[in-house]
């Protein structure tokens, strides 16, 4: 990423326009990505990256930054606690769907949507396989020359279990540990107690 004489390295996301609404947080400077904008090369900066490249001017908001060789216009910078989808992620640009059918299924993607009230992980997965399998049918052929392309499923999986999974077995242990020495802090003060 480049500004002027400025350059940087640094991983970028692209997001679609409701995932910063969705996650309640907001630009402290700027505005957030419009639907508007997606026919636009917008970026939103991250502070530290703000600071790196422009030395936290305000009036960086309209600046011209170069990502991956192309001209981005700056419409926001995030807050310092921001980091989506990794805490290290430096800017985030739209996402733009493949409106090429050849293109279909040459990229993966995360989603990340937010589960109507009521609705279980279960629910969600089955539904969101019965569309795959629908734009599988009306645009598989195409892609693949009128071959059938590999068959992908989908898993709705929440947040919070995916963060905390690989921390999940050392913080039971942790847990264990902590129940272990209570119990032992309880019975030498039981003891004191009768001595």
């Amino acid at each position: 990423m480049a500004a002027g004489d400025q350059r940087i390295r640094g991983t970028g996301a692209r997001v679609t326009p409701s995932i910063l609404s969705m996650l309640g947080v907001q630009p402290t400077i700027g505005r957030a990505f419009q639907p508007e904008d997606e026919h636009d090369n917008v970026v939103i900066l991250s502070a530290g990256t703000w600071r790196q490249l422009f030395g936290e001017d305000p009036h960086a908001i309209g600046r011209v930054v170069t990502v991956g060789g192309r001209s981005h216009t700056v419409v926001g910078v995030m807050p310092p606690s921001f980091g989506f989808p990794m805490s290290e992620t430096a800017f985030w640009v739209q996402y733009r769907f493949q409106e090429n059918p050849k293109e279909r299924g040459s990229t993966s993607s995360a989603v990340l949507a937010q589960l109507a009230d009521g609705l279980s992980t279960e629910a969600a997965t089955t539904e969101a396989n019965v569309i795959a399998q629908a734009l599988r049918a009306s645009g598989a052929a195409t892609a693949s020359g009128g071959r059938q392309t590999a068959e992908s499923t989908f898993e709705v999986v929440r947040l919070k279990d995916q963060l905390v999974a690989p921390a999940r077995r050392p913080l039971r242990v942790l847990m264990g540990a902590a129940v272990i020495v209570l119990l032992i802090v309880c019975a030498n003060v039981a003891n004191l107690l009768l001595g």
